[in-house]
């Protein structure tokens, strides 16, 4: 286990409220998105600890706990002698978690009413696009080091 925090820990900290007020996080040039994971993991685990009541010297002892459980998890030979890891998820971001998907999908299909293409049409003209983006970024020449 870590003893150094994780990169953008403090910001945060110092910024968690407006953070999950807006649901997003700004950067440079005004660009926007949405928090990142480890912004997500840390707001869940501190709603967890605020709805269950639970004090810090209580919640740091279920993590340990859940990263011996994690460590056991790689010693275990097969998948049968794996334990389940508790989850430890509050309903505030299960609920924020909603929202997100159902934002994703409302957008899915806007974009989907602007074209006269069907939804498969639509998917097939997306994945050639996909394709054809990442051909171009291998098919790139590399050093004689590779």
């Amino acid at each position: 286990m870590s003893l150094k925090p994780a990169i953008g820990y403090r910001y945060w900290q110092e910024h968690r409220e407006e953070i999950y007020n807006l649901d997003m996080v700004y950067l440079k040039e005004g660009r926007k998105q949405k928090p990142p994971k480890l912004f997500d993991i840390k707001e869940d685990e501190y709603q967890f600890q605020k709805e269950m009541g639970i004090d810090d010297e209580t919640m740091n002892a279920l993590q340990r706990e859940r990263g011996e459980i994690r460590e056991m998890n790689r010693k275990a030979r097969c998948d049968a002698e794996r334990i389940a890891v508790p989850k430890m998820e509050s309903s505030a971001m299960k609920e924020l978690k909603r929202e997100r998907r159902k934002k994703a999908v409302d957008r899915l299909f806007a974009q989907l009413e602007k074209t006269t293409a069907g939804m498969l049409e639509y998917f097939e003209t997306i994945g050639i696009r996909y394709e054809q983006k990442h051909k171009i970024a291998t098919m790139r020449p590399c050093s004689e080091q590779c």
